[in-house]
């Protein structure tokens, strides 16, 4: 009996001494797994700290309201507050402004880490190829009357001829008629009246084109996807502009502005809806760029447009004239559109990403 009690006690005294050997070592290890977990956690923060920090910049870039100092590093934001943290953001840029180095520095009450970010910036559209024909390129008839002048030899951003034969003066899959003391010219030849065109009509101008898909939309005319112009959609047009401005219906009288007082228009101008019955009428000013409209109601005064004008509208005539009024071709105008688009956005594409420590 007394071996089996004291054989008992050994075996209690040895289960006791096992349990507690275990239990110190789970609390040891949970301990130390704690205070790991509890690090990361600290940094995982002060990381995404700084990627807010980043963010906050790229939205900015995106939309244009900040622009990168070629060759110099500023700081965007200083301590700028983001919950229990903070974030410093500094930026610097190529001389072509499409490369920009980012440090974005989170901060947190227990850590700090930095993010360094190499990123490229390019415009969320660009424009290659837009298939225009002639200073006029349209769906349907057209009908110069007046004494517009439409002159699809090529000029320069000042209006003065390249000595670039160019485009014609109008590109019609319908018919053209030209009356009064309209003048039309392309393809070398000088702008004429209707009575001097006899065996150069050819020359000048084309008719009965098939037509082409790019007619189809705005978006597929500027070789975008359908819809990718909506954010720009609008009822109202004011002037004088320089971007993209689409409007969805009728407008007009247009006077892109004071030409006096130096003011002109520029960039993409839009006159379209999904009937393609949206009507312009134009009465002065001066525009460069390109002019994507259902229907030219008239031009009735001295507008002066240098690029190109296209008509969408698949049943009506388009009027162009009855005021002095010159639509000149420009093939630098045409193959650079983004550069007279200033609210065009851009694009962020990140490039490379590194932890930085202080």
């Amino acid at each position: 009996m007394r071996n089996n009690r004291g054989s008992s006690l050994i075996f209690v005294v040895s289960l006791a001494i096992i349990l507690n050997i275990v239990f110190i070592t789970v609390y040891m290890t949970v301990s130390k797994t704690q205070k790991a977990t509890g690090s990361k956690r600290l940094k995982t923060s002060s990381v995404t700290i700084a990627e807010a920090g980043k963010e906050k910049l790229y939205a900015q870039l995106i939309d244009k309201s900040y622009t990168p100092t070629a060759n110099q590093r500023v700081t965007v934001y200083t301590d700028f507050a983001l919950g229990a943290g903070t974030f410093t953001v500094s930026c610097s840029a190529n001389v072509t402004l499409d490369t920009v180095w980012i440090e974005s520095w989170g901060k947190d009450s227990q850590s700090e880490t930095g993010i360094a970010i190499v990123a490229a910036l390019s415009p969320r559209f660009v424009f290659n190829g837009v298939p225009v024909r002639g200073a006029i390129t349209a769906r349907t008839n057209v009908q110069v009357l007046g004494n517009i002048t439409v002159d699809g030899r090529d000029h320069d951003t000042n209006g003065v001829l390249t000595g670039d034969p160019g485009l014609y003066g109008v590109s019609t899959c319908d018919a053209l008629v030209q009356s009064g003391n309209a003048h039309i010219g392309g393809y070398g030849q000088e702008p004429l009246r209707s009575s001097d065109t006899t065996g150069k009509l050819g020359t000048i101008a084309e008719q009965e084109v098939p037509v082409n898909a790019a007619l189809a939309s705005p978006e597929a005319f500027l070789g975008l996807a359908p819809g990718a112009l909506d954010e720009y959609k609008s009822t109202t047009l004011s002037t004088p502009f320089h971007g993209i401005r689409y409007i969805t219906g009728n407008v007009g009288p247009v006077d892109f502005g004071d030409e006096k007082k130096g003011e002109y228009s520029s960039g993409i101008l839009i006159v379209h809806n999904y009937f393609k019955t949206a009507e312009m009428k134009l009465n002065q000013g001066k525009f460069i760029g390109l002019i994507i409209i259902d229907k030219m109601d008239n031009i009735n005064g001295v507008a002066n447009i240098l690029g190109s004008v296209v008509t969408l509208g698949e049943t009506e005539v388009n009027t162009f004239g009855s005021g002095g009024a010159t639509i000149n071709y420009s093939s630098y105008v045409m193959n650079n559109l983004g550069k007279y688009c200033e609210n065009i956005k851009n694009r962020v594409t990140e490039v490379s990403w590194k932890e930085l420590k202080r």
